[in-house]
C-alpha cells in the first residue's frame, strides 16, 4: 500500500486527529507510544475509534447508576416514590397505577402506619374513627389530612399535592386490624367529662381508647351521689315540679326520659313528644339536653324532613335527634315508617349526595315538642305505641317566666345528669317500658284520622236534625266540638271549616237574638245538640 497523508486522517466517532500512523493508543493507560507494525493505516484507526467509543459508553453508565441510586436513597422520594419524567415520555394513568404497584417501595402501609402510631383510630361499619381524649369521632378524607398534619409532619412530607393522603383514608378502610364491630349485647353506660358510668351496676371508670364510644356529655358525674335524693338541684327539681302540675308520676316520667336520652346505646322501641301548651317550658328542658350533646352527635330533623330523600343523612353520625318547634302537618307514609324502623331497631338507607347510600342499623333517640298533636295518614296502631307522651300541659304566664331559668340550670347539670343516670337504671329494670299513665296516654295526640273525619263524627253522634225553628248558638256547638276533641286527643278545626260542615248538614247559618236585651248571635237553624 502506497504512502498516504498521515497528518489529515480524522476518525470518525473519536475525539482526537491522529497526528502519525507510527504511533499506537494504549487504550488502558492513555498513552502513546511507537509502533513498528507493518498493519495498515485504516486497520489502525479502525480499531481506535471502537475503543474510544466503548470508553465513553462505560462512563455514561456508571452516570446512570449513579443518578439511580440517589434517587433511591432520597428519603422523600422512598416515602413518595416521585420518578424524574420528560415532557415528552409521560405516562398514561393506567401505567402509572401498574407502575406504583410494582414498586420496592408501599407508601399507604408507611403513611397509615405513621398516623396509627401516634393515634388511636377504628374502623366501624366502614366508617373511620379516631380517638379524641373521651371518644371516637369520626373522620372525612379531609379530616384525616389534617389528623395526620398535626400528629405527624405539618408539612406533610414536602408533597407537591394531596392525593396520596386523599388515598390514604381508602387505605385505612381496608386495615383489617382496625376494624371494629359493635358488640351486639354492649353493656349500657353514660359517657362523661370524667369517666364512663357502667349505669347498670353503677361502676365508674377512667376514659380509655378501649372503651368504644362515640359522644360525651358536657357534663361531670359526681360519684359522691349515692341515690337520686342526694344531687343537689334546687332550681331544676322546682322546674319539674312546675311543668309536671306537681304529679308524682308525671315527674318520675320525664326524669326516666331525660335518663334515657342521656345514656348509650339506645335500646327502647319509642320517640318522646313533649306537647302542647303554649309557653310550658318545653323549649327550656329540651334546650337542656340538646346543650348536653356535642354538636356532632346531634340532628335536627323534624317529622316531615324524616320522609325527605336527603335530608337523613346527618342521622349517620347523630346519637340523638332534637326538633322543638314541630309545625301543625300531617305526616306522610314515608316518614313514619323510617321513624318505626330506627326506633325499631331495622336497618334503614339513607340517601347521601354524590356518595353511594349507606344502612343506618343502630338506633337514635328523638325528641320532639310540639303545640298541636300528631297527625298521620290511616290507621297505624305500631306508630301509636311508639309515643311516649311527655305532657307539658301548664302555660306559665309572662310575668311569671324567669329570663334565666336555662343559665341557673345550666350551672346544676352536673347534680341533673347525675340524678338521671338513677332513673335511667330504673328504666332498664322495667324493660324500656315506661310506667303507663291512663290519663296522660290518652292525651298523645296522634291523630289516626284527618281532623275533618272527627269533625264529621262528632257531627254525626252529637248533633240532630230537627224542625227549622230550632236554633242552636255557635259557641254551644263549638264548646261541645271542641270538649270531643279534647277527649279524642286531637286538633279541632277552624271555624270555617266547622260551618261549612254543619251546612252540609242541614243547618241553616243565620243569627238570631235570644234575648230583646241582647244582641243577636251566630248560629244554626234546623239542628240541636243531644244531650
Amino acid at each position: 500500500m502506497g504512502k498516504q497523508n498521515k497528518n489529515n486522517f480524522d476518525c470518525q466517532g473519536g475525539d482526537f486527529s491522529l497526528k502519525s500512523l507510527d504511533d499506537s493508543f494504549d487504550a488502558e493507560d492513555g498513552e502513546w507510544y511507537p509502533d513498528n507494525s507493518d498493519e495498515t493505516d485504516v486497520v489502525l484507526a479502525a480499531s481506535l475509534c471502537r475503543n474510544n467509543a466503548a470508553k465513553k459508553e462505560k462512563k455514561k453508565k456508571k452516570r446512570k447508576k449513579k443518578e439511580k441510586s440517589t434517587q433511591e436513597n432520597n428519603p422523600l422520594k422512598k416515602l413518595f416514590k416521585y420518578d424524574e419524567k420528560k415532557e415528552d415520555d409521560l405516562e398514561s394513568e393506567d401505567e402509572e397505577v401498574e407502575r406504583r404497584s410494582q414498586s420496592k417501595y408501599h407508601p399507604m402501609y408507611e403513611m397509615a402506619h405513621a398516623l396509627e402510631e401516634f393515634c388511636d383510630l377504628k374502623v366501624v361499619d366502614g366508617e373511620v374513627y379516631y380517638y379524641e381524649n373521651t371518644y371516637y369521632m369520626h373522620l372525612t378524607k379531609d379530616q384525616i389530612i389534617e389528623l395526620y398534619k398535626l400528629r405527624v409532619d405539618p408539612k406533610l412530607h414536602g408533597a407537591v399535592n394531596l392525593r396520596n393522603y386523599r388515598d390514604l383514608y381508602d387505605y385505612i378502610k381496608m386495615e383489617q386490624i382496625l376494624k371494629y364491630e359493635m358488640p351486639k349485647n354492649e353493656k349500657l353506660y353514660c359517657p362523661f367529662e370524667n369517666g364512663i358510668l357502667f349505669v347498670k351496676k353503677g361502676r365508674f371508670e377512667d376514659h380509655d381508647p378501649e372503651f368504644v364510644t362515640f359522644t360525651c356529655l358536657n357534663a361531670k358525674y359526681n360519684e359522691d351521689v349515692e341515690s337520686p335524693e342526694e344531687a343537689d338541684c334546687p332550681v331544676f327539681d322546682k322546674f319539674m315540679k312546675e311543668i309536671s302540675g306537681g304529679r308524682k308520676d308525671i315527674e318520675e316520667r320525664l326524669w326516666m326520659a331525660l335518663g334515657y336520652l342521656l345514656v348509650e346505646p339506645a335500646r327502647g322501641k319509642f320517640f318522646f313528644i313533649m306537647g302542647y301548651a303554649r309557653d310550658s317550658g318545653k323549649s327550656i328542658w329540651g334546650n337542656f339536653v340538646q346543650k348536653l350533646f356535642p354538636e356532632e352527635a346531634i340532628s335536627n330533623l323534624s317529622l316531615r324532613e324524616l320522609g325527605g330523600k336527603f335530608e337523613t343523612e346527618s342521622l349517620l353520625d347523630a346519637r340523638i335527634n332534637i326538633s322543638l318547634d314541630l309545625p301543625r302537618e300531617r305526616l306522610d307514609v314515608s316518614a313514619v315508617s323510617k321513624l318505626k324502623r330506627i326506633t325499631g331497631g331495622d336497618g334503614v338507607e339513607i340517601q347521601r349526595k354524590n356518595q353511594r347510600s349507606k344502612k343506618l342499623h343502630r338506633r337514635i333517640k328523638f325528641l320532639f315538642a310540639s303545640n298541636f298533636p300528631l297527625e298521620i295518614e290511616g290507621e297505624d296502631e305500631a306508630f301509636f305505641k311508639r309515643v311516649v307522651y311527655l305532657p307539658f300541659t301548664h302555660s306559665i304566664p309572662d310575668d311569671e317566666q324567669d329570663p334565666n331559668l336555662e343559665k341557673k340550670i345550666w350551672k346544676e347539670r352536673n347534680e341533673i345528669v347525675t340524678k338521671a343516670t338513677f332513673y335511667a337504671r330504673r328504666l332498664e329494670e322495667l324493660d324500656w317500658h315506661f310506667p303507663e299513665i291512663p290519663d296522660v296516654d290518652s292525651m298523645k295526640g296522634v291523630q289516626r284520622k284527618p281532623p275533618i273525619d272527627y269533625l264529621w263524627e262528632f257531627i254525626n253522634l252529637h248533633c240532630e236534625k230537627v224542625d227549622h225553628e230550632t236554633f242552636c248558638p255557635t259557641t254551644d256547638l263549638k264548646n261541645a266540638y271542641e270538649n270531643y276533641c279534647e277527649e279524642k286527643g286531637v286538633c279541632p278545626c277552624s271555624s270555617i271549616v266547622i260551618n261549612k260542615c254543619v251546612i252540609k248538614f242541614g243547618g241553616e247559618h243565620d243569627r238570631k237574638r235570644l234575648n230583646s236585651s241582647e244582641n243577636a248571635v251566630w248560629g244554626f237553624y234546623g239542628i240541636k245538640l243531644r244531650p
